[in-house]
């Protein structure tokens, strides 16, 4: 309806936040991989895995949100050489008996 939405890297951003970023100490703390696409690849690979309203169940559940070694996985899998999907959280949400059943 409104278009595509834009990400963390195509989203406009000011000119006080460019002149920022451009600085050396500032590069130097920023992460080898964008947390904002380490969440997409996690969700997008849940989303084709087990669909939308299963990943929804992670806003009813805390134990359901990815753990340090599913996004691990999916950082490696951004860093990886030829990009692929991270599959441990999705398989984790299709998976679990913490998510209710639909009524």
């Amino acid at each position: 309806m409104f278009g595509t939405a834009p990400d963390a890297d195509s989203a406009p951003k000011s000119e006080r936040y460019e002149d920022v970023a451009k600085r050396k100490e500032i590069a130097r703390l920023r992460p080898k991989v964008s947390p904002y696409k380490v969440g997409q690849v996690l969700v997008a690979s849940a989303v084709d895995i087990v669909g939308a309203q299963e990943l929804s169940a992670v806003w009813s559940n805390a134990e359901l949100l990815p753990s340090k070694v599913e996004v691990a996985e999916a950082v490696a899998a951004l860093a990886a050489d030829a990009p692929t999907r991270p599959e441990l959280w999705a398989s984790r949400l299709g998976n679990s008996t913490l998510i209710d059943p639909p009524t």
